[in-house]
């Protein structure tokens, strides 16, 4: 079946199929690639049947075809042989042939038609009587009546508003509108331009854009919200009318608005209103706008949010204004009120039309309550089209702004996206928004300088962090975590090699200074650092043994014994010889240390003493002191210190036995003791140990309580070792011995169980302090232990009555005579009520009760006590039953803090309080409460009320003395006060405050540990401050506040609180580092000295008296060992200084100037390097107030010295070297020093920046910007030396790159504090500006690419424009700043796409219009190749004077005097703007065969190309007059006229073509892109057709070869581009048999010339801007 058979059976929907290879013929119905042309069929192979190609024989098929040549040689030509045999024998034949197509090109040129002078004129505007006006403007608003007819006389109409209004009012549609408002432009216009001088045509347009953008926001004040107070009430819309709350009001006031906003967008387009004025007016308004405006304003930014993106001047008050609004919204609006705007909002009644509008506006207050603004979109669309937008420090540096756009622009993207959010686009969008906002707040925050970036760390702070590591030793710390040595260091140094921050001689002298040095604090650390150095051992033995290296324990020691020989601390013998022998002691027995090795190595250095040396060696006195480790040791130690003759006479036995006596004699009760007894008395215990503490004999204090433990079932004795376990933990866990007190309270546990004996202490200890260092079993069986002390303490059964506020049997258990009657009331409350949750807040309020009633009804002290121990003794039993996690003292602190406890304590009278206070104190022995519940609910509690007491008060006064009681006794007590020796229960006989033993002051020193940890101790720090105000109280009684200075005092002696404090000494300096601006805070720095200086009792005192002339002193003790205490006491000297500026008169006010200033001076007046920058900056940070100013303006003062010093002469690599170490140190000192770290509190007070003096900011200024010139200057002579040669410039421009990145840093930083903007400053702020600008030119590319540094260059300039403050006047002045030199069009083409946009950001804006974008005039140059012209000035935008043609489009016509007809130039853009002129030839109305043998012509391959003359010759001469016969004029004159068919024939074709011979013109203005054929359709001129479009009409494409020498519209240009015509004045025709032998001129048709003088046809215009159609 043939192929075309088969594919007529397919429908015409069905794609044909390619026709089978076995057919002859190609199918019927396809068509061929072209008509004329041999090319064969689509899909069809082969194109023609029987080609050679297709040919299947051997030879093809093996060898491929091989074409025939059609000549000898394929590129033979004759061409060069004839033009050499007509150079050689007859050269006047080419130079006929010139001569005579000149002739030609002359000749034509002279017969075409000619192009008139400009006729175009403004329709005639007059002053018509008011009807007739009024007329004329309904005929405006009728679409049915043309404008070519209202365009003869255009009325007088109101202007500006007034304007607008009429245009709304008669509803004329808005083609016609804008044709009307660009007619009256237009006329006014020229009228300006005649009255003003220097008037530019621009300026009307931003006039027009005032006016427009004014109306619009005289409809949005229409919209009024209601004031907040009236919101909130029940009566709004009786009260409140606005224009949007009535549907007949809102639905006029739409279409009002939206009529309004057409007309906006259509004068937009056509550049009637200066996008620069709306665009920044429409920025402007989201932040001057209401809620319900900023609905409506938000749509309309919506639409022209793609040119709000071109410029940053737009952007930077969009991005505030939104900002603000979404702030507003977050933080002040009522939901209420927003809520009652919704419902008068509502879109039922408001048409179809323009409910976009309103939909719009509720979107926005709908998401303004759900906290999602409406402006979320567009400040989306504005982060994903500018994202570099968004780097604005002055909106950043806001905590608030910042959260705001992290939860808009990350958290909730999504309502952008128009795709689910689990899509892969919706993903990959939200990651880009991600990473974008990332980018943004990495900038913003460099910028603002949040974060200084880290270097390395030097010498002394290594050791400061080793020493803060050491200091937080404590009862919690595992000490093999801690990692102070690195195992792989070598011990092995030579005495020349210098000592790194981490080498093992540096770390050792470390660890050992810290645990001597007097500065430092705590008994544990002895033995921490010799369980550091064991662990260390240990650790370096195994890895030696592993590498087969030397046993390290013997270089260990050589070094130990070099650093006791030649350490300065170890010398100071009357500070630190104590600790150095218990140091030296605990390495002996760690077995570090060997003392008979160090006796013999005193021996062979001959150290030994004499009877009669008055002074020993430093060893010697070390050994003297030294104990005896074991009696072994006696002789060599005699031998050592007596020397070996006098042994004998040493009276060491006698002196031996005298000490012993004297022991035996000061503590009696130890030799006391029958040694048959195995069991201690709490007393004696209580006394060993204790000497033991003071001994400090830890290792027999351990020894001690491990035996107790071992063999004891006393549950009273347990208890006293898990006391001293806790009082002593930080011991135990430095001797690394804290394992194995754990597993010993495990045993005596387990023991204790096997024998039926409960001890709840015991428990609770295990559960809380031990489980960690026990093993895995050990742990489970704790854990288990105590789920079952849980469950068999809940075994009540469920309760089944309320559990009552008040219960009577613990009021009347006072009464009880029972001896078990406590314990029996507290069983049955238990197996009653035990299931209660609040039943321990319950007894305890019960028994508080009883007691204050028991205090009011006896009167007998005695009862009192029965009633202290009755209770203590029920509180005691109660506590029992509950569980480990609720225990009695929860429940109590429970009351306490959420119940009325505070209240109800601090309304005890006096005699209450002498029963309640041993009450309490009683029950903390008991373990009933901690004295962390009573100190921070009843102590601290006093002492905050009592601070603030602006009068005296009895009742608050008692209560402040019954805590500061507690206080004495819980807290400051170390010796009992009695003393008589009390056995067990002793001293509970009467209401004494305890503690009255010794086992009981130490019970309290084990309680107060729980007050020195964790966040207990910041309550203290803070309670510290109210009982410092207790002491300058007026209100309160002298005896009173001497008690409280008393307690602080004894309490800042303290050595617990000592170690405490330095161990927490930055919460310390936080709470207690104010401003002196009070008495308060005088005393507070007082109270601080007097914490730090543990050597000077009276610190405060000594230190107070002259503080300037301290500074210096203690600025030089800023080392290692004393930097917190130097650091703390030089930031309260300067606190007193600022203090003294700020609130002293005369001559204190002058010193502490005077003083300030000489510090400052002294501190900037020499160089430092990174470390002491580093220091200082440490101790003078978080400064402010007026000693923040003056270190800002002495620093500022520098930097303008170290400038001025760069500046001197010309920037060199070495100049700029020393400016950038120098000037680097004072930049990072300022900002560590003045600027702060984001607070972590989000309700943290904001920063208040200091200000700047005029005297120091103005030089400055000046200095920086001679700075950066110079950089510019330096780098264009680096660039040209290198461009010269290798001359070593290359390490010059690198300084200079660096130099750029200082001073752009340098600037940021002044930038952020305030009184920058002096009037010198902002009048130097241009030329910054514009120097930051030409060195990111430079940088960008024009002189060489730095990415880097380019960026911080663009970033700066940014910041600097937006801090300069704006002119009211001119608020826009970021729109047209011009910078010299520097065009947005004309930066360098070396400059990448990218930074040429971000440079474009930053210089004037510049509007594009769609007309005239990328259009400039040209010239030829004279002389110069073909095709080469110069591009001269931008075609300039005049949209108002370019009015639309009106008039029916006209040929040409003659004019009296012409010998030639002249083409019409009545458009409003004249025809001499395009070079424009009539092209010979015309072109035939209907298809001949001629047109088919032009096209053929077009389409034919050729293997060579037709030059112009020739290709023109034969387009103008094949068949042009084919369908004529002869010239219409020719046949005029000879009878035709006689022949009226053919006349009307002729006139009948020009009429129907006379709309396309209005003349297709060239142009003198080239196109850099696509000529826009919308400007020639404005002047009337119809667009030019195609080649291909001009054979499909079947005309022939006509080139005028002779005009391209023809006539100039100006003495130096002359049109390159020329473009195709069809009108034409005359042709050149040939002989009738085709030759091209003769030439004949043809004169111009007749059927023009007889146009003249014909009216014009009435047309009716369509749009603003169409051409005028022909009237049928």
């Amino acid at each position: 079946m043939s192929s075309a058979s088969s594919s007529s059976r397919q429908t015409h929907n069905t794609k044909a199929k390619r026709a089978s290879s076995s057919t002859v013929k190609p199918p019927q119905w396809q068509s061929p690639w072209h008509r004329a042309a041999d090319l064969g069929y689509p899909d069809f192979h082969p194109p023609r049947p029987g080609q050679e190609e297709d040919s299947m024989a051997d030879t093809v098929v093996k060898n491929g075809y091989v074409g025939k040549p059609i000549v000898q040689t394929d590129s033979f030509t004759v061409h060069e042989m004839i033009y050499d045999s007509w150079e050689k024998h007859d050269q006047m034949v080419v130079r006929q042939l010139g001569d005579l197509m000149s002739e030609v090109a002359a000749r034509r040129e002279r017969r075409v038609p000619s192009i008139g002078p400009s006729i175009f004129r403004l329709p005639d505007r007059r002053t018509l009587p008011p009807p007739k006006a009024a007329t004329w403007i309904t005929n405006l608003a009728n679409p049915d009546i043309p404008l070519t007819e209202l365009n003869k006389v255009i009325p007088h109409t109101p202007k500006g508003a007034d304007l607008l209004e009429m245009l709304e009012t008669h509803k004329v549609s808005i083609p016609r509108a804008v044709w009307f408002v660009r007619v009256v432009g237009a006329a006014d216009t020229q009228n300006m331009a005649r009255s003003r001088s220097g008037f530019k045509p621009s300026q009307y347009s931003v006039e027009w854009a005032g006016q427009v953008t004014s109306y619009m926001k005289k409809q949005l004040k229409e919209i009024v919200l209601p004031r907040p107070q009236m919101a909130q009430t029940s009566s709004l819309k009786s009260t409140f009318k606005s224009v949007l709350s009535d549907p007949e009001s809102r639905a006029r006031w739409l279409q009002k608005f939206t009529y309004t906003i057409s007309l906006l967008r259509e004068f937009y387009a056509e550049s009637l209103v200066d996008h620069a004025t709306f665009l920044f007016w429409l920025a402007q308004q989201v932040g001057d706008s209401n809620i319900p405006q900023l609905g409506f304003i938000a749509k309309l930014a919506d639409e022209y949010i793609e040119d709000l993106l071109q410029h940053r001047g737009f952007l930077r008050p969009f991005i505030v204004g939104l900002v603000e609004k979404l702030v507003e919204v977050s933080l002040k609006s009522h939901p209420d009120y927003l809520e009652s705007v919704l419902k008068d909002l509502q879109v039922a009644a408001i048409p179809q039309a323009e409910r976009g509008v309103v939909a719009q506006l509720s979107q926005t207050l709908g998401s303004l309550l759900q906290a999602s603004p409406s402006t979320l979109p567009l400040r989306q669309q504005t982060f994903v089209g500018f994202p570099d937008a968004f780097v604005f420090p002055r909106v950043w540096k806001d905590r608030t702004n910042q959260k705001l756009l992290h939860h808009l622009l990350v958290k909730g993207p999504n309502e952008i996206v128009q795709a689910p959010p689990d899509s892969r686009r919706a993903q990959e969008i939200f990651q880009e928004m991600r990473e974008n906002f990332e980018a943004v707040e990495k900038q913003n925050n460099a910028l603002l300088f949040t974060s200084l970036p880290p270097r390395d760390t030097f010498s002394m702070r290594l050791t400061m962090a080793d020493i803060q590591l050491l200091n937080s030793i404590g009862p919690d710390t595992h000490l093999a975590s801690i990692k102070f040595f690195d195992p792989a260091i070598s011990l092995s140094t030579t005495e020349d090699e210098p000592k790194s921050p981490t080498s093992f001689d540096t770390k050792l002298n470390i660890v050992l200074t810290w645990a001597v040095v007097s500065s430092q604090y705590g008994d544990h650390r002895p033995f921490a650092a010799a369980t550091l150095l064991t662990l260390f051992k240990d650790e370096a033995k195994l890895r030696a043994m592993r590498r087969k290296l030397q046993n390290p324990t013997g270089l260990l020691q050589e070094k130990l014994f070099k650093w006791l020989d030649t350490s300065e601390v170890a010398r100071d013998h009357f500070n630190n010889l104590e600790s150095v022998v218990l140091l030296y002691r605990e390495l002996c027995r760690k077995g570090l240390f060997s003392y008979p090795w160090f006796i013999q190595r005193l021996m062979a250095r001959g150290e030994t003493g004499k009877n009669d040396q008055t002074v020993k060696s430093h060893l010697l006195t070390i050994l003297e002191a030294f104990p005896l480790p074991s009696p072994l040791f006696a002789n060599e130690r005699r031998a050592a210190l007596y020397g070996v003759s006098d042994l004998d006479r040493s009276g060491s036995s006698s002196s031996e036995r005298a000490i012993k006596q004297e022991i035996k004699t000061a503590l009696p009760i130890l030799w006391g003791v029958d040694p048959q007894e195995s069991r201690l008395g709490q007393e004696t215990y209580a006394i060993v140990v204790e000497v033991m503490r003071l001994t400090r004999s830890y290792h027999a204090m351990l020894e001690l309580n491990l035996r107790i433990l071992r063999d004891s079932v006393n549950n009273t004795e347990i208890e006293q070792v898990t006391d001293c376990f806790l009082r002593h933990a930080n011991i135990w866990s430095s001797m690394d011995a804290i394992v194995t007190m754990s597993e010993m309270l495990f045993e005596a546990h387990q023991r204790l169980q096997i024998m039926q004996v409960e001890s709840r202490s015991l428990l609770a200890i295990l559960n809380q302090h031990c489980i960690p260092h026990l093993s895995i079993e050990s742990k489970r069986q704790v854990k288990a232990d105590v789920q079952g002390y849980a469950e068999s303490v809940n075994s009540a059964g469920a309760h089944t009555t309320v559990l009552p506020p008040i219960i009577q049997e613990i009021l009347d258990l006072e009464h009880a005579e029972a001896l078990d009657a406590p314990s029996n009331l507290a069983s049955s409350l238990w197996n009653q009520y035990g299931n209660h949750h609040g039943l321990g807040s319950v007894i305890w309020d019960n028994a508080v009760q009883g007691l204050r009633q028991s205090c009011k009804q006896d009167a007998d002290n005695s009862l009192r006590q029965h009633s202290v121990q009755v209770y203590v003794a029920f509180l005691r039993e109660s506590q029992q039953y509950f569980p480990l996690d609720n225990t009695l003292d929860m429940q109590v602190q429970h009351w306490f803090r959420h119940g009325n406890g505070r209240e109800e304590f601090s309304e005890f009278d006096a005699l209450t309080w002498t029963v309640i206070t041993p009450f309490l104190l009683r029950l903390v022995l008991k373990g009933c409460l901690s004295a962390l519940t009573l100190l921070e609910n009843v102590a601290y509690v006093a002492w905050k009320m009592s601070a603030t007491l602006d009068r005296p008060l009895e009742q608050t006064e008692t209560f402040l003395k019954a805590a500061n009681v507690l206080t004495e006794n819980l807290l400051l007590t170390d010796a009992p006060t009695s003393e008589e020796v009390l056995e067990d229960e002793g001293g509970e006989d009467d209401l004494r405050n305890p503690p009255v033993t010794l086992a009981q002051v130490q019970s309290f020193q084990t309680q107060r540990q729980r007050v020195y940890s964790g966040s207990a101790i910041k309550s203290l720090y803070k309670a510290l401050r109210h009982l410092v105000s207790l002491e300058i109280n007026v209100h309160l009684s002298e005896d009173v506040r001497q008690q409280s200075q008393r307690i602080r005092e004894a309490l800042c002696r303290q050595a617990e609180f000592r170690t405490t404090a330095f161990r927490h000494l930055t919460e310390l300096k936080d709470v207690f580092v104010r401003p002196l601006t009070t008495e308060k805070d005088v005393r507070l720095a007082d109270v601080l000295r007097q914490i730090i200086h543990m050597e000077q009792a009276d610190a405060a005192e000594s230190s107070s008296g002259e503080p300037a002339s301290q500074w210096q002193a203690i600025f030089s003790q800023l080392n290692a060992w004393g930097f917190s205490r130097a650091s703390i006491e030089l930031r309260l000297t300067l606190e007193r200084m600022g203090s003294g500026l700020e609130s002293g008169d005369g001559v204190a006010k002058d010193r502490a100037k005077s003083d300030i200033d000489g510090f400052m001076t002294g501190l900037f007046a020499r160089d430092m390097d990174a470390e002491e920058t580093d220091l200082t900056a440490d101790v003078l940070a978080g400064i402010g107030g007026a000693v923040a100013g003056r270190f800002l303006n002495h620093g500022t003062k520098r930097l303008t010295i170290l400038l001025g010093d760069l500046t001197k002469a010309s920037l060199t690599p070495n100049s700029t070297a020393t400016f950038i170490e120098t000037s680097s140190e004072v930049l990072r000192l300022l900002v560590s020093v003045l600027i702060p770290p984001p607070p972590s509190d989000e309700w943290a007070p904001a920063w208040t920046p200091s200000a700047f003096t005029h005297d120091v900011i103005e030089p400055f200024f000046r200095g920086i910007c001679k700075a950066l010139g110079g950089v510019e200057q330096a780098v264009k002579d680096a660039t040209k030396r290198d461009h010269n040669g290798p001359s070593g410039s290359a390490t010059g421009t690198k300084n200079f790159r660096e130099l750029v990145v200082l001073l752009c840093r340098i600037l940021h930083l002044m930038l952020r504090f305030d009184g920058i903007w002096t009037t010198r400053v902002k009048t130097n702020a241009e030329g910054l500006v514009a120097v930051l600008i030409t060195l990111a030119v430079a940088y960008g590319g024009a002189v060489e690419v730095i990415p880097n540094l380019f960026d911080i260059l663009v970033k700066t300039a940014s910041y600097v424009i937006d801090e300069i403050p704006k002119d009211i006047k001119s608020p826009d002045i970021d729109l047209t700043r011009q910078i010299p030199g520097i065009k947005p069009e004309l930066l360098s083409i070396r400059i990448s796409i990218k930074d040429r946009e971000a440079l474009k950001h930053l210089l004037p804006f510049v509007s594009v219009d769609q007309l005239t974008t990328n259009l400039v005039h040209f010239t030829e140059n004279e002389g110069a190749e073909e095709g080469q012209v110069q591009l001269g000035t931008r075609v300039q935008s005049r949209p108002w004077e370019w009015l639309d043609y009106m008039e029916e489009p006209h040929g040409a016509s003659y004019t009296e005097g012409d010998d030639l007809p002249r083409i019409r130039n009545d458009a409003s853009i004249s025809l001499e703007c395009f070079q424009a002129h009539v092209l010979a030839g015309d072109q035939p109305t209907e298809a001949s065969e001629a047109d088919d043998e032009t096209m053929k012509r077009y389409t034919k391959d050729h293997l060579y190309m037709e030059t112009m003359y020739e290709r023109d010759w034969k387009e103008t001469r094949v068949g042009t007059l084919a369908n004529t016969g002869s010239h219409p004029t020719g046949s005029r004159a000879t009878g035709a006229a006689d022949d009226g068919q053919s006349s009307e024939d002729e006139e009948s074709r020009r009429s129907q073509t006379q709309g396309r011979r209005a003349g297709h013109l060239d142009t003198s203005v080239m196109s850099m892109d696509d000529a826009p054929s919308s400007l020639a359709s404005r002047s009337g001129i119809s667009p030019a057709p195609t080649r291909a479009s001009s054979a499909s009409r079947g005309t022939v494409e006509v080139i005028d070869v002779d005009a391209l020498h023809g006539p100039e519209p100006s003495a130096n240009t002359r049109g390159r581009k020329r473009k195709v015509t069809e009108a034409g004045g005359g042709v050149l025709e040939g002989a009738g048999d085709g030759s091209d032998d003769e030439i004949q001129i043809i004169e111009p048709t007749s059927a023009i010339a007889s146009s003249k003088g014909k009216g014009r046809g009435k047309g009716k215009a369509t749009s603003a801007r169409g051409k005028g159609k022909k009237k049928a």
